[in-house]
């Protein structure tokens, strides 16, 4: 990954483009953008889209199990907002410590709704 991400920085990007979709079929977040702006420049704005959702539904697959920490600490919005982004992604285990979170705060209607959707384990992005 990373010599396709030097190759795009040094506009090579025929070079850099099949390690860099290589990369982003592993699961890289930052290879999955750097697609997205290789078709972009190529005009190629569908698939370009499509790239860049799989990029950051990624960032949020990647960067939400940080809440918890941030929880503990005390820091509940933020900590609820990477739980929202998370379970809004699809991610049930996300939304069951979403719905946790709101029953603790006394929001039980909203926590039975995620707290649900979580069992269902068919948690749907919106």
């Amino acid at each position: 990954m990373t010599l396709g991400v030097l190759l795009h920085g040094w506009d090579r990007p025929a070079e850099a483009e099949p390690l860099l979709r290589a990369a982003a079929g592993a699961g890289h977040v930052r290879a999955m953008e750097i697609v997205g702006y290789l078709l972009r420049a190529r005009g190629e704005h569908d698939e370009a889209l499509l790239w860049y959702r799989r990029s950051a539904e990624g960032a949020i697959r990647t960067r939400w199990p940080s809440s918890g920490p941030r929880q503990e600490q005390g820091a509940l919005s933020e900590a609820e907002d990477w739980y929202r982004r998370a379970a809004g992604a699809g991610l049930a285990d996300a939304a069951y410590v979403l719905g946790k979170l709101l029953h603790e705060r006394g929001e039980t209607v909203e926590a039975e709704r995620w707290a649900r959707r979580a069992a269902d384990g068919a948690v749907r992005p919106r």
